[in-house]
């Protein structure tokens, strides 16, 4: 699943989780909206990088046409693990 559609579903779950608690969303919810998030930002600055790097004439690297698919995963990892701490700030 696409991390935009992660986004969009955990939105959506959010709004039902915030409506059954009295209009206010979780901390569960507002944490997990942060991870993703900070995931989010991530895999744009890895995929800036990568684009920065091809720019220059830098190989594609070992992963070549299978980094669409790692870096998302890697990104939402990185946000799971502390990442930047953004989603600690955000949360």
């Amino acid at each position: 699943m696409k991390l935009e559609a992660r986004l969009e579903s955990l939105a959506l779950g959010g709004r039902a989780a915030a409506a059954g608690a009295g209009g206010r969303a979780t901390p569960g919810v507002v944490a997990e909206a942060a991870r993703q998030f900070e995931a989010l930002l991530i895999q744009q600055v890895l995929k800036s990088a990568h684009q920065a790097g091809a720019a220059i004439g830098e190989a594609a690297g070992a992963l070549g046409p299978y980094q669409d698919l790692f870096d998302p995963q890697l990104a939402l990892q990185l946000s799971r693990q502390g990442g930047l701490g953004l989603a600690q700030r955000l949360a």
